[in-house]
């Protein structure tokens, strides 16, 4: 299923949604812009149980082609049946190859890599791609955030390995997936005090919704997971 929501100032927000076969909704989200090429990539399996979350590095030539690369990669190794954190060294392989071989010039992208078993979580991230945990009307970082004065101190492309996390979601809580474009700029805080029963593609476009109040001047993007009570 896809919707088009329509945003103020030439913007629109493009949205995917599945179910997982134990009934876990996740809905993937992006800000789009007229005239703007979006450097996000987001990609969810047909089962709902493998998600990649890829923002290309701004600034960078060649960023949009990073993050599709990659996070075809890292999808198809997840769909394969890796761990999350092997499929997102393999994307990060992959982003290194285009830049070693094919593109010749530096670049690379941040990511977040995610895989779902009934209620279970795991994840996998490099770069300031985020991962938050929305219960109780809490947001709670879950995931590492690769960065220090403003730079990615890893990223896809690196030869560092990425960090891991894993949860276990009970009734009514989510997981907030989001770039940086989106997460600086929308407050998540606010985002999981309206998250109560909201299902996951309200959540999704929430929080690039609240991006776009915060005046976001990047891409941004957003995936959201609920499990029903």
């Amino acid at each position: 299923m896809k919707a088009a929501i329509e945003c103020p100032r030439g913007m629109w927000i493009e949205s995917t949604a599945a179910k997982t076969p134990d009934g876990m909704e996740i809905t993937a989200a992006s800000l789009r812009r007229a005239h703007r090429e979006n450097q996000d990539v987001v990609l969810v399996s047909d089962s709902g149980e493998c998600a990649m979350v890829v923002d290309g590095m701004g600034g960078r030539a060649h960023a949009a082609l990073y993050a599709a690369a990659s996070a075809r990669v890292g999808l198809d190794a997840l769909e394969e049946g890796l761990s999350a954190r092997a499929a997102l060294d393999l994307a990060s392989q992959a982003a290194g190859n285009l830049e070693r071989h094919v593109v010749h010039r530096h670049g690379g992208a941040a990511g977040v890599s995610l895989r779902v078993r009934g209620n279970h979580v795991e994840w996998a991230s490099k770069g300031d791609v985020a991962v938050f945990g929305l219960h109780d009307g809490k947001a709670k970082l879950l995931s590492q955030l690769d960065s220090a004065d403003g730079k990615l101190t890893n990223y896809l492309g690196c030869p560092k390995r990425s960090a891991s996390g894993s949860a276990d979601l009970p009734p009514n809580a989510a997981l907030l997936v989001a770039t940086d474009g989106c997460w600086r700029y929308a407050n998540v805080g606010a985002i999981a005090r309206a998250a109560e029963g909201e299902q996951a593609a309200d959540l999704a476009e929430r929080a690039l919704a609240r991006a776009v109040e915060g005046l976001t001047p990047d891409d941004a993007s957003a995936l959201a997971l609920r499990r029903s009570a």
